[in-house]
């Protein structure tokens, strides 16, 4: 079987990481699967993704179409997603130019994905549905887009155009997504298409690095942190709602810890200064709040490996991906009261200290009974260990390949 599998964002982060771990996957299931992986340069050179597919054999196509849209430039953040609109805006313009520069996404995947028993797009967003000859699939993570939360809400044109094209996306593929609750909110906002939305829930995403405690910490050493820290790995997206976690780091200095509070992920490079009550003062003067940006995968993996605790803070997701690789490598775990992250304890029997996202003081209390009680949260992270690690990326690329396969089996009137 021939699958193209379509990711023309790469988002940084939890994006990326899923298509490192699952492409390679489904090969080691399936070996005479032909997996084509198109996709846009940046985002393969910036987490050295060739090698690794390259590796599992799966051929990987740059997306010439992505050139300019493909990274924010200059330093701007989002500036890719204006790129592409000013693009899309050239309407009947861009089939007269060339695809680096007209940005014609959609035009281009119509030419070259052709001859595949499947198209499975890991990140539908931010594209026009293109129409293709085979079934297609696609990963639709979480529908932030449908809320607001607080300020630097998403360009209204940018909005706009997630909402005027998911129900395309969803009449001509076969939505997957990692939890119970995405599909309860596909059934919310999209209640025609809720009988075709698959569950395959993802596995931890650190899985393929093999770091010991040595090396982690030899890793995390060559870092601007302290030896001790709290972690956040996020993005600065309203949805991720930092705020409540510098104000609660605030409190937890009170109650005497001494340890940093780390920020990794995009945009996360603009928080370092000193912790307060109301959030954060911009100085290096007693510095203990630690905005690393964007880092590559074996940093992420061992600044997660070496924290005192991994907080989620985040108000809205479609499940707790950094909250998978703590429980893998055996570090506590404190996260929101939101629907996915309380699923995850039920579906996978892990452990974690539970907050109200919108309370300080609550978010302060939680981390700090990890801190407090460490036979207690030694026990926890034990059990979540041995609970976690019974779901491996193996269990999650069969799921997948269930969906495809039942798509190529449905295209052939094989049932």
């Amino acid at each position: 079987m021939k699958i193209a599998v379509i990711d023309h964002i790469l988002n940084p982060g939890g994006g990326t990481r899923v298509a490192r771990s699952l492409l390679p996957a489904m090969k080691r299931l399936r070996p005479d699967l032909q997996i084509t992986f198109f996709a846009n340069r940046h985002g393969i050179e910036r987490d050295g993704l060739r090698e690794i597919l390259d590796q599992s054999g799966i051929k990987v196509v740059h997306l010439r179409s992505m050139r300019f849209s493909g990274k924010d430039l200059w330093g701007l953040r989002g500036s890719r997603h204006v790129i592409g609109l000013m693009q899309r805006k050239l309407g009947k313009l861009q089939a007269l130019l060339p695809l680096s520069f007209s940005g014609a996404l959609q035009r281009e995947l119509e030419s070259v994905v052709r001859g595949f028993d499947c198209a499975f797009f890991t990140w539908p967003f931010h594209l026009h549905c293109p129409r293709l000859s085979c079934p297609m699939a696609g990963i639709f993570h979480d529908f932030n887009y449908k809320y607001y939360f607080s300020s630097n809400a998403m360009l209204s044109s940018i909005d706009a155009f997630l909402n005027a094209t998911m129900p395309t996306w969803l009449s001509r593929s076969t939505p997957i997504v990692s939890t119970q609750f995405m599909k309860s909110e596909i059934k919310k906002f999209y209640p025609d298409y809720a009988d075709k939305v698959k569950v395959v829930e993802i596995a931890p995403m650190s899985e393929i690095s093999d770091l010991n405690r040595e090396e982690a910490r030899h890793i995390v050493s060559q870092m601007a942190v302290p030896e001790n820290y709290i972690l956040c790995p996020t993005q600065m997206m309203p949805h991720k709602n930092v705020g409540p976690l510098l104000s609660a780091y605030a409190l937890l200095k009170k109650r005497g810890y001494r340890g940093g509070l780390v920020f990794t992920g995009a945009g996360t490079e603009a928080i370092n200064g000193r912790a307060c009550e109301i959030g954060l003062e911009k100085c290096l003067d007693g510095q203990d709040v630690y905005g690393l940006g964007y880092v590559a995968n074996a940093q992420i993996d061992a600044l997660i490996q070496c924290a005192d605790v991994l907080v989620n803070p985040s108000l809205y997701e479609g499940g707790c991906g950094p909250g998978f690789d703590a429980w893998a490598r055996g570090v506590p775990v404190a996260m929101s009261h939101i629907p996915p992250f309380l699923e995850h304890i039920k579906a996978h029997g892990v452990r974690a200290q539970i907050f109200d996202p919108r309370s300080p003081q609550d978010i302060a209390e939680k981390i700090d009974a990890i801190l407090s009680h460490p036979a207690q949260s030694a026990e926890d992270v034990a059990h979540s260990k041995r609970a976690i690690s019974h779901f491996t990326w193996e269990l999650s690329a069969q799921g997948y390949l269930d969906v495809i396969e039942g798509l190529q089996c449905e295209n052939s009137a094989c049932l």
